[in-house]
């Protein structure tokens, strides 16, 4: 019963779709009619109605297609499979160019293909896609943290310009000096420059700022030491 049940709503759905495309095909059989044989200006105006109407339809499918692409993306990424997430990404970018939650998606899923990456080609071009997606977002949207906060990973710890990546995630911190995720980043950009005690403070902070996370403070912790018996073979 529940096979048949589906059958029957599938078919109900095609059957819609059918109908709407004839619909469709009518309205532009009758809009062209109207154009090449009109003999009042009524007439002409009806067409162009009927036309607007069709581009109207196609322009709001649009948009739910980009949308549809979006989910598709997310959920590719939560699954982790990032060369799926940048097609979605990508294909939303198509029917929505500037929208910026995109770009920053888009530059997510290049750096996650570049840390799974084994070909140096490949991994050169991830990174450079995944900075200009990241960069586009700023430039369109100076005000989100998460931006700047995954620009200083790409520029910091996967290029290895740690000044520069410092001003980018000084800047994410600076709306919410307490993300640890951020912090995390800072930290690591720290210790690359070597500036240990800086790092070690970041890292207790982290610890102070997370007393329900045993992962977070272990992580902090394992750092310190990291960093602590490096100062000491030095």
């Amino acid at each position: 019963m529940k096979i048949k049940t589906i059958k029957i709503f599938a078919l109900i759905i095609f059957m819609a779709s059918c109908t709407q495309h004839q619909k469709n095909k009518m309205n532009l059989d009758k809009a062209y009619n109207l154009s090449v044989e009109a003999e009042t200006e009524e007439q002409l105006q009806e067409a162009l109605k009927i036309y607007g109407g069709i581009i109207e339809q196609k322009i709001y499918a649009q948009k739910r297609m980009a949308v549809v692409y979006r989910l598709l993306a997310d959920r590719s990424l939560a699954m982790e499979q990032y060369g799926y997430a940048a097609k979605y990404f990508t294909e939303a970018l198509k029917i929505t160019p500037t929208k910026t939650s995109l770009h920053y998606g888009l530059g997510i899923s290049y750096a996650n293909l570049y840390e799974s990456s084994t070909d140096e080609n490949q991994k050169k071009n991830f990174l450079a896609k995944a900075e200009s997606s990241l960069k586009y977002s700023i430039e369109k949207d100076s005000e989100n943290p998460n931006y700047y906060a995954a620009l200083a990973t790409v520029v910091g710890i996967y290029k290895g310009h740690y000044n520069e990546a410092m001003k980018y995630i000084t800047k994410a911190l600076s709306y919410n000096a307490n993300n640890v995720e951020s912090l995390f980043i800072l930290a690591r950009l720290q210790y690359q420059l070597e500036n240990y005690n800086d790092s070690i403070n970041t890292y207790n902070l982290i610890i102070k700022l997370s007393p329900d996370s045993y992962n977070t403070r272990q992580n902090a912790e394992n750092n310190i030491k990291q960093i602590m018996q490096l100062a000491n073979s030095n």
